[in-house]
């Protein structure tokens, strides 16, 4: 046999790391961990507010949608019923729509054949009071 069929091996141990260098050199310490689980958490937090809130908002929009539809259905009994007296009323919307009510105030414009009509429609949002708020004018066609 000849000595060039045989590689040295010398020198390859010390190649090698220790095996505490190695440990120390791969994955993550502690800290990283814990720093990387509170920005995680944090991020969550936020999240979830976020959706709660969207909810909240999302009920929000849904009752003003309401609200105005039942605004304009009032507006519009009130011109079919013809040209409105003067002066302040309220009421509700029946048993159809039990959380929803409704204020209006018709007052005298400078013109005798138009009145300007306030309508106000409100619905309990938790604890307190929402309303949305119209104004429109009549006209008085057989004037």
């Amino acid at each position: 046999m000849s000595m060039s069929m045989f590689k040295s091996h010398k020198g390859r141990g010390e190649a090698r790391l220790a095996p505490t260098a190695r440990m120390r050199n791969s994955g993550f310490t502690l800290i990283e961990i814990m720093v990387s689980l509170a920005v995680l958490a944090i991020a969550l937090t936020v999240l979830l507010g976020l959706r709660n809130r969207d909810i909240a908002l999302s009920s929000y929009a849904g009752h003003i949608t309401e609200a105005t539809l039942l605004a304009r259905q009032r507006i519009s009994e009130i011109t079919f019923a013809g040209f409105p007296e003067l002066g302040a009323r309220e009421g509700d919307f029946g048993e159809e729509y039990p959380n929803y009510k409704w204020k209006e105030e018709v007052k005298q414009t400078p013109y005798e054949v138009v009145r300007e009509l306030n309508l106000e429609v409100l619905w309990k949002e938790g604890k307190r009071e929402e309303s949305v708020r119209f104004t429109t004018f009549l006209f008085n066609a057989r004037g």
